[in-house]
């Protein structure tokens, strides 16, 4: 506002201003005291006109500085009135005021006229109160054009477009996980990183925040501030709406305008993610029905999977991504809750899984992911391969934000069409289970490569699989764990070969006698002939058995 002061006084020929000192606040005057006795002027508002006739007024030091320090740190602008006249006062007045006002918050403006003060005052309040009625005007035009875009659903681009040309300043959108949603500007996808500890401040039916950050993609690399207002789903924090001070600094009634803007963003923000809501919902019921086999009226499954991209005669394969977790686990980052970390691992896989086949469909249930992965009909092996990359990206992700936390896919083989789905979810899981008992804790498994096992996902009672394992495992189990030697392990390793004792050697970072000598125990402990490959078959079945019932905590005796 002090801007639109001078510009009056420049317009005005009735008298001559002098700027003895300009303070850069924010310079919106909201009343105006026109006073002749310091005294009272200790009622008077911040962000004010504060106006003093000099001819009246009591230049002696003391109470100069006594009416400047009580201005002070109150947004005041003080104007100070002299004759034309009166040729001490104007020789004086600068060295004067400016002299004692050093380290003190305020701005100054001279002005010397022959016109009554009263006169001028009228003037410049007419001026101010335009200047008002101007801006209620433009934030009218503002709120008109938000709810012009709002209502004809322009969409939040449209609404962000607009927000930056109403305040002067780039406009974004970011998730809970610093991830950008939408922006003005592309240099702000990129993280930020954050200067200073968030300052919450309240305006009328809003409340936001201010903190300062620098961009790492911006050219000018400097620091920069940021006001962000969050998006709240029944209490929830969805996502925030952040207003970067680059081109400047926002004034007071800058923030009017940003209530209107900001109310539209919410508002467009809700409705997005309460479709997403719906949508996920309505995604997890029928990967539900189709995984549990529920799906019987084949006109209702056409409908249904139509609606979200499905292709009911299309081959699709089931991955699982399964989460497990203790109450011990750690988050790296301290803010976040320990019963979002489902969400925030359902977020990281989807936007990577869609950004490698925008055609999957991804649900979730309890702590697993579930994704329908179209598969090629002519490079299944291609498309496996795909598949495991990613999902090994995910899972090393996941691994890096949270410490002691287990993460398995399993890969179900394909499926011709949507009715068969339930064969391929319930191999992805056996997948899973089996093949933890070979792989690591953080595997990616198919069910294709689970070999021999995949007969172990046809027996239900896992206890009547101790009958199938030769008695002459069971007895070297036995003798390794009363001798706490490592026969067992040898044989894995020496039928993993290929019954190629040199390679096994190798693999056990022994001397190739050694093994030589630990064969000859095996047979004789075992009565095996190890050169015969019909042996070779059972004893691997028998291995991978004792492997899959020590998994299980069923005893192997």
């Amino acid at each position: 506002m002090l801007n639109i002061l001078i510009e009056f006084l420049k317009n005005k020929v009735i008298c001559e201003y002098y700027i003895l000192k300009e303070y850069p606040y924010d310079d919106n005057f909201l009343s105006t005291v026109f006073t002749d006795d310091c005294d009272n002027n200790d009622g008077i508002q911040p962000n004010s006109l504060y106006i003093l006739n000099l001819k009246t007024f009591d230049l002696t030091k003391d109470n100069i500085i006594k009416t400047l320090t009580k201005l002070s740190n109150k947004n005041i602008t003080l104007i100070l009135f002299s004759n034309k006249e009166d040729n001490i006062i104007n020789k004086n007045i600068s060295n004067i005021f400016v002299q004692y006002e050093k380290g003190l918050k305020i701005s100054i403006i001279y002005i010397v006229t022959n016109e009554s003060v009263s006169k001028i005052i009228n003037l410049l309040l007419l001026q101010i109160n335009q200047s008002y009625l101007n801006e209620l005007n433009r934030i009218k035009k503002i709120y008109d054009a938000f709810s012009y875009i709002s209502l004809k659903e322009l969409g939040l681009q449209a609404i962000l477009d607009y927000f930056k040309k109403s305040i002067g300043n780039p406009v974004a959108v970011f998730d809970i996980d610093n991830k950008c949603i939408a922006s003005t500007d592309k240099y702000l996808d990129k993280y930020f990183k954050i200067k200073s500890s968030a300052i919450r401040n309240d305006f009328h039916n809003l409340y936001y925040f201010a903190q300062t950050v620098q961009i790492s993609n911006n050219s000018s690399n400097k620091e920069i501030s940021e006001i962000f207002f969050p998006i709240t789903v029944q209490n929830n924090v969805k996502a925030y709406i952040c207003i970067f001070e680059i081109n400047k600094k926002l004034k007071d009634t800058d923030y009017f305008t940003l209530e209107v803007a900001t109310t539209a963003t919410l508002i467009e923000m809700k409705k997005h993610i309460a479709m997403k809501t719906i949508e996920e919902r309505f995604i997890n019921d029928l990967i539900y029905d189709l995984i549990n086999n529920k799906v019987t009226d084949e006109k209702m499954l056409l409908e249904r999977s139509s609606l979200i991209g499905l292709n009911i005669k299309g081959k699709y394969s089931v991955i699982l991504l399964d989460i497990i977790s203790s109450s011990k686990t750690k988050l790296k980052n301290p803010n976040l809750k320990h019963e979002d970390i489902y969400d925030k691992i359902f977020k990281l896989a989807s936007r990577k899984i869609q950004h490698k086949n925008h055609h999957c469909i991804i649900g979730k249930l309890s702590n697993t992911v579930i994704t329908l992965w179209p598969m090629d009909e002519q490079d299944v092996e291609i498309t496996l391969a795909s598949i495991k990359d990613v999902f090994n990206s995910i899972q090393k992700k996941i691994i890096e934000e949270y410490e002691d936390i287990k993460v398995v896919s399993g890969i179900g083989k394909p499926v011709d069409n949507l009715k068969l789905i339930y064969k391929s979810y319930r191999e992805s899981k056996d997948a899973i289970a089996l093949g933890s008992t070979i792989y690591s804790k953080n595997a990616i498994i198919s069910f294709k490569d689970l070999g021999v096992l995949r007969l172990v996902s046809k027996v239900d009672d896992r206890d009547s699989l101790l009958e199938i394992i030769p008695k002459e495992l069971i007895n070297l189990k036995k003798h390794d764990e009363k001798y706490n030697t490592q026969l067992l392990e040898t044989l894995r390793i020496y039928l993993e070969n290929n019954g190629n004792a040199s390679k096994a050697a190798h693999v056990l970072f022994v001397h190739y006698k050694t093994i030589l000598y630990r064969l000859e125990k095996i047979n004789k402990i075992c009565n095996i002939d190890l050169e015969n490959y019909y042996n070779h078959l059972e004893l691997e079945i028998g291995l991978e058995l004792i492997k899959v019932l020590s998994y299980n905590n069923i005893p192997v005796k």
